[in-house]
């Protein structure tokens, strides 16, 4: 159970990472990746981030299906009347 929390967690810190990137618009990936100089270490941490990249995209794509879906974009809620006391009335 170990390795699969671990492996959960860098799943959630990359796409953390990702949402990061497209909401504020730092780029946590190519900080991470100018730190390190061999090939496979750049190959590795590059994956890490894309992982997260792919997952974001997933959600952003399975959120966009299921608006359409269920035309929540059209949805209008229903007129809602307040009883206004006489007190808070000073006409």
């Amino acid at each position: 159970m170990g390795i699969v929390s671990l492996l959960l967690d860098c799943v959630v810190i990359s796409t953390a990472a990702a949402g990061v990137r497209r909401t504020v618009g730092y780029d946590l990936s190519k900080t991470v990746l100018s730190k390190f100089n061999k090939p496979n270490s750049r190959a590795f941490v590059s994956g890490f981030f894309n992982v997260g990249e792919w997952v974001a995209d997933k959600g952003t794509n399975m959120v966009k299906k299921t608006i359409t879906n269920y035309k929540l974009n059209e949805y209008k809620p229903k007129d809602i009347k307040f009883k206004v006391d006489d007190k808070f009335n000073k006409d």
